[in-house]
């Protein structure tokens, strides 16, 4: 082309003003025939490739078409086409706009648009597409693929308004199978997800809160929000160190994050005492091997799950978050009813002494003493005398403290509750519970 344009600027002088014009013209359609001839190529590159599955191949041949002509259509949709392929739907729907852009009338990209944007939860955008499908004289297909889905946005949009009036009357249980239902459709909807999580957390339910939460984050990419629920759960259950990732994560996104900082120094603290009562637990192990005629390592404890219900008790104890488990409690003591053996008893009497004087600093004395009534069975076990022989220590401080917690509760259990007015609580240790 420039060997040509230097070619009409020296014969420019030869020729009259008409032909100079006409021979100009020509070279500008024989450049565009050249240009276009790329552009098909690529096209029909792209196109077996992504007929043959390869994607990648694919779409590179797709980005050189558009390179080639910015205003083909056709390879904006084919590359549209591979960008679904590849589950990014987001620049597909950009693609498929600019299709839309450049030819109105293209019904397929309308009604593709339409679709991905009622995966969104973008009601009003996908009706307007549908809509414009139904004036663009589309083919029979299309017509009723487009009245169809017209009907479902709109029962979509009723579901919706059923399932945010159920969530703010606090009816989470009705809530949550209507936002079911819609989310069979909208599943790229992080706001749905998000409110599906806040109904499942109001009913218990921390796990699938949290598997919506982490859909929620992928979703969005910038969603703080849901990084900082999904950590607040994490540490809520006691799992400090999943929080501390997941914080770490919102922090990442902005730095500056205030409820996100403010827990990451929350969590960290608890990481410390975690540590400490590890620690704490170790030195009263060795303590004991001392003192025992059979040696039990730490790590015999952890193939049991022992000194995780332990550690798991003492993270509740710490959080200040939800209520004093006692369901964790009694994890801890129905492991002491299974163990046959003195040295691993008096280490988990030992720990439980430990969480019992966390309880003293926390709770009112009825929820100690109900605690207390929980441990009094267990003090008739072993003979005391015998038990104060062999240990010495820690361990021996620690049974006596607890021998007076339990004297608390020398009245019959049911007596006391009534005494107290404690109503029996729920216990749940059903797997998978951290204990």
């Amino acid at each position: 082309a420039s060997r040509d344009g230097a070619s009409t600027a020296s014969l420019g002088s030869l020729l009259t003003e008409p032909e100079f014009v006409y021979l100009q013209h020509g070279l500008k359609i024989r450049a565009e025939c050249g240009i276009n001839a790329e552009v098909e190529k690529q096209l029909e590159m792209g196109k077996k490739l992504l007929a043959a599955g390869q994607l990648a191949d694919a779409l590179s041949h797709f980005h050189a078409a558009i390179e080639g002509d910015s205003d083909n259509y056709i390879a904006y949709y084919r590359r549209a086409t591979v960008y679904l392929a590849m589950g990014k739907s987001k620049a597909a729907i950009r693609d498929l706009s600019k299709v839309v852009e450049l030819k109105q009338d293209f019904t397929s990209a309308r009604l593709q648009r339409g679709h991905l944007l009622l995966k969104q939860g973008k009601f009003d955008e996908a009706e307007d597409d549908f809509k414009n499908v139904l004036k663009s004289n589309p083919s029979n297909n299309e017509e009723k693929e487009a009245q169809t889905q017209l009907t479902k946005s709109d029962e979509l949009q009723r579901l919706y308004s059923q399932a945010l009036s159920a969530y703010q009357q606090e009816d989470y249980e009705a809530a949550i199978p209507l936002l079911d239902e819609i989310l069979a459709v909208c599943v790229w909807d992080a706001e749905l997800r998000e409110l599906r999580a806040e109904c499942y957390i109001k009913e218990g339910e921390p796990s699938k809160a949290i598997s919506d939460l982490k859909a929620a984050a992928k979703l969005k990419s910038d969603n703080t929000e849901a990084f900082y629920k999904i950590s607040r759960i994490y540490y809520q259950l006691g799992d400090h160190e999943l929080s501390l990732s997941e914080v770490r994560e919102c922090l990442k996104l902005d730095q500056d994050h205030k409820r996100c900082f403010s827990l990451y120094k929350q969590v960290k603290k608890l990481n410390k005492q975690i540590e400490s009562a590890e620690e704490f637990i170790r030195e009263g192990s060795i303590l004991q091997r001392k003192t025992s005629a059979e040696a039990y390592l730490l790590e015999d404890l952890y193939e049991e799950g022992t000194l995780v219900c332990i550690l798991y008790i003492f993270a509740v104890s710490v959080s200040k978050i939800f209520n004093m488990r006692f369901d964790a409690a009694l994890c801890c003591l129905s492991l002491i009813s299974t163990v046959a053996d003195l040295g691993k008893y008096l280490l988990l009497i030992f720990c439980l002494y430990q969480f019992c004087r966390l309880l003293l600093q926390k709770l009112p004395s009825p929820s100690l003493l109900m605690l207390a009534s929980l441990l009094a069975p267990y003090k008739r076990r072993w003979n005391t005398a015998a038990l104060l022989k062999i240990t010495d220590g820690l361990y021996a401080e620690a049974w006596l403290k607890v021998r007076k917690l339990v004297s608390w509760a020398g009245a019959p259990r049911l007596g006391l509750r009534w005494l107290l007015g404690v109503t029996e609580p729920k216990w749940n240790c059903a797997p998978p519970h951290p204990c």
